[in-house]
This record gives C-alpha cells, sequence and structure tokens, in this order.
C-alpha cells in the first residue's frame, strides 16, 4: 500500500501517510523539532493535543474525518490556519 501512495498521484493519500508516521513514530517528530525550520511551540501543540485527536477519531471513523480526504483538511486546518 505504501508503494502504491508514493508512485499515485493524489496527494490525499500521501499527506495522510505522512500524518500517521508522524503520529505512530515520536522520534521523527522530535527530529523535525531539532533539524527543520518548524515553530516549535505551533508543532508540539499540534503534535501532542490535535494529532493524536485526529487520528484517533479518523480510525474510529468519526463523522467529521470518516473520509481520507475529510482527515487530511482537518489536520491541515489545525496545523496551518488555527
Amino acid at each position: 500500500m505504501m508503494s502504491r501512495v508514493i508512485s499515485d498521484k493524489p496527494r490525499v493519500a500521501k499527506h495522510a501517510a505522512l500524518m500517521f508516521g508522524l503520529y505512530l513514530t515520536p522520534a521523527y517528530a522530535q527530529r523535525l523539532v531539532t533539524e527543520a525550520k518548524v515553530d516549535v511551540h505551533r508543532f508540539q501543540y499540534f503534535y501532542t493535543y490535535d494529532l493524536p485527536r485526529l487520528c484517533t477519531a479518523h480510525l474510529n471513523g468519526a463523522e467529521k474525518v470518516d473520509s481520507l480526504q475529510a482527515f487530511v483538511e482537518e489536520i491541515r486546518i489545525q496545523y496551518i490556519i488555527i
């Protein structure tokens, strides 16, 4: 499935895979804070509160994020806009 996500054109699947990977790999999240140029406080809040809530809601089929598209859009809203 990951090979298909990487090779296909739709970006939604790529973004969803990145977010779930980030959620499941705390070492990678820490690396983003130390090596990448992200706003540390904003990213820590997102990673600690928003990302786990949204991943769990999506995995449980919550109405607001029951599709992959809705999940990715909500993540974008939470991290980029809010």
